[in-house]
């Protein structure tokens, strides 16, 4: 099972494959996913 690091790295690597042309849509995403990993970590379920 993957813990909830590797979760949230496929899950940014997924959002960018889809939308490559992104830059700043992809820096939102990582901000966001980095406010949400300690959320992720504590709650793994």
């Amino acid at each position: 099972m993957k813990d909830s690091k590797d979760t949230l790295e496929a899950l940014r690597a997924e959002i960018e494959r889809r939308n490559p042309a992104q830059p700043e849509f992809h820096q939102a995403v990582r901000e966001v996913l980095e406010t949400l990993a300690p959320v992720f970590a504590a709650r793994p379920e």
